[in-house]
């Protein structure tokens, strides 16, 4: 299992998701003026102080995590004696979970400090964001898609894509109905349009939206291409199975019409009451299909 990161852009805007969150998630929630703060403290709670700390990538190591530990602890109690701050708890706020070492220290500060100390990673924000999705429309350049490039790609949630697929018994196809056809691709284009309005949000006035917008548009003609390919060969095993009923029951009425003829029956009533009856079949036949298949319209003609 790959280390889930967050991947925001700076301090700042990683400071912005973390407050906005926390403000949805804790009523009583402050953030406090000037991040990266003097006190050791970015956010209060009641008695729950947080401190967010995003360092560059190349230097997220248990060396720089425990110096910022120890400086923030500093600096808390410092702003806990000069204003009589009561605090129980202090969270350090990182985009990655932490590593068992540093857990570990934490732990042993705890007992030194006799304020509960603990982390919040990638892992307690994803389950927090979970109950305010939302705020993921603020961040589409994190939440949204992946950078490559310096252009966005798109990860549509493909599931829905995938899921619920039907087939026919006998041939192991998938079977794409019409309605499922509809869904999907109104899906698609429900998901384009959320997605361009976020990154419209994000990125206005900027030169980025222009190319974010031409990657969420080639990744939902892809989406869309995708599900037509299937659709393609759906409709296409349907109509193979059309044609297979049409040749059989162009048969059996052949051989129908030729059994009278040869009885020197046909002109009767008996023989078009016979033909009658193959038609009947063919049809309740071909409703099968078109019902198997989720065909909105039958467009087969019985044989004369």
């Amino acid at each position: 299992m790959s280390k889930r990161i967050f991947h925001f852009l700076d301090e700042n805007e990683f400071e912005e998701f973390v407050s906005q969150l926390f403000s949805e998630e804790f009523p009583s929630f402050q953030a406090i003026e000037g991040s990266g703060g003097d006190g050791g403290l970015d956010g209060l709670d009641g008695k729950t102080v947080f401190q967010m700390y995003f360092p560059e990538p190349k230097n997220r190591n248990k060396r720089n995590y425990l110096k910022k530990i120890d400086e923030s602890i500093t600096k808390l109690q410092a702003t806990m004696e000069k204003e009589s701050l009561l605090v129980e708890r202090w969270v350090l706020v990182v985009p990655e979970d932490l590593s068992a070492s540093v857990v570990t220290y934490l732990s042993r500060k705890s007992s030194e400090t006799g304020i509960e100390l603990l982390h919040w990673g990638a892992t307690k924000l994803g389950s927090l964001l979970s109950r305010h999705p939302h705020i993921r429309d603020n961040f589409p350049e994190v939440f949204l898609p992946d950078m490559k490039s310096d252009l966005v790609q798109v990860k549509l949630d493909v599931q829905s894509l995938r899921s619920d697929k039907r087939y026919s018994s006998d041939k192991g196809v998938e079977i794409l109905t019409d309605d499922e056809f509809d869904r999907l691709i109104k899906d698609i284009d429900g998901a384009f349009a959320s997605q361009l309005r976020a990154a419209q949000i994000r990125f206005a006035n900027s030169s980025t939206i222009e190319p974010v917008s031409r990657a969420l548009q080639t990744q939902a003609n892809q989406k869309r291409q995708e599900v037509r390919n299937r659709k393609e060969v759906s409709d296409r095993f349907y109509e193979l199975e059309r044609e297979d009923i049409l040749a059989e029951y162009d048969q059996r009425r052949d051989q129908t019409i030729s059994l009278f003829k040869t009885r020197n029956l046909y002109p009767s009533g008996l023989a078009d009451a016979a033909v009658t009856k193959v038609n009947a079949e063919q049809a309740r036949e071909l409703d099968k299909l078109q019902l198997k298949y989720g065909k909105k319209h039958n467009s087969v003609s019985l044989a004369a």
